[in-house]
């Protein structure tokens, strides 16, 4: 089984926009370029995608331009080369030796990840965001800056849960920037896992990812219905919630990756819903959540948590043994109630 790796930029008050940190320099660049070279293939969302597109893919002459410092060459020809799976619901097609990925967002990289190899690497702010509610990140990785952005977006902002990370590994740069390694030690697989998980994993994690994606989603359509949202919605508050205002089109985009899952619902109606409703408010270059949207977020959260606690009942910090244990045991708890 190959690990899902997330690596990212982020500033020491957990801003993680790709302008906010420091200018890169040949000793940071040496570090993206091993973690490029060590990944089977790269996981990006649309925006990350034409993005990474735009700044390194090779010209049709085959020769990078003169602006280009000779240490970026490296990272440019690991990036340029590698093999790519793009998470998009509003792109047709991808090349740049790309793949299209569609369709339910827990088993299709469950499924990649099932295969053999070195590992998975992630990038961006939305995409991971997606996977690691889902539990399928396996290492995080944390390139911290010696900067205080004062502004977002920040990282893993709406994360569903506290995931518990084991330090593996740091780094201190030149510039001042330190490399933080983290295990999920609530997803770990290890040869000492014991007999009880080797029998476990004779059923494909992303069987198990799927299933229990599949029960938490609804469970999460149930808490949030109360209040009346649907489940783009319930993310366009999350998203408001940790922001001081939010661009209509960046909220849209942040949406892709959960509207894969939701049959490519409208969601401009469903802003305009929350706008009718009063529980969004703002210009659409700054989008707000009012005090009656707070409300409505509050208590689905209560209701959610309370669903939460119920399905992971009897799953002790002995339990997490495998993500593939704690998956199976969310399955059992719902299957009873």
């Amino acid at each position: 089984m190959r690990p899902l790796r997330y690596s990212i930029n982020v500033t020491l008050d957990g801003c993680c926009h790709h302008e906010a940190g420091l200018p890169p320099d040949e000793e940071s660049m040496r570090h993206w370029t091993a973690e490029m070279e060590r990944a089977d293939a790269l996981l990006f969302g649309r925006v990350t995608y034409e993005m990474m597109e735009a700044a390194w893919r090779k010209p049709a002459t085959g020769v990078w331009p003169d602006w280009m410092s000779e240490w970026e060459i490296p990272f440019a020809e690991a990036i340029h080369g590698a093999k790519k799976y793009v998470v998009s619901t509003t792109l047709a097609s991808v090349d740049w030796n790309a793949e299209l990925l569609q369709g339910d967002l827990a088993q299709t990289v469950g499924q990649l990840k099932q295969e053999s190899g070195h590992g998975l690497w992630v990038g961006g702010v939305t995409l991971p965001l997606a996977l690691a509610d889902l539990g399928l990140i396996d290492e995080y990785e944390f390139l911290v800056q010696p900067v205080l952005a004062g502004h977002g977006p920040t990282l893993l902002a709406g994360l569903r849960e506290r995931i518990p990370l084991e330090l593996v590994d740091r780094r201190e740069f030149r510039s001042g920037a330190v490399a933080l390694r983290y295990r999920n030690s609530s997803a770990s697989l290890t040869s000492e896992s014991g007999p009880e998980a080797a029998e476990l994993v004779r059923q494909p994690i992303g069987y198990w990812a799927g299933e229990a994606h599949r029960r938490i989603g609804d469970a999460l359509r149930t808490a949030i219905s109360g209040e009346s949202l649907s489940q783009p919605q319930w993310w366009m508050l999350n998203h408001l919630d940790s922001t001081d205002g939010m661009a209509e089109g960046e909220l849209l985009s942040r949406l892709e990756p959960f509207n894969a899952q939701e049959s490519n619902r409208d969601l401009a109606a469903d802003l305009a819903d929350l706008r009718e409703r009063g529980l969004i408010d703002g210009p659409p270059g700054g989008l707000l959540l009012t005090d009656a949207g707070g409300e409505a977020l509050q208590k689905a959260r209560e209701t959610m948590g309370g669903a939460h606690r119920s399905m992971t009942a009897g799953v002790t910090d002995d339990e997490y043994v495998t993500a593939i244990r704690v998956l199976k045991q969310i399955v059992e708890n719902l299957g009873r109630q």
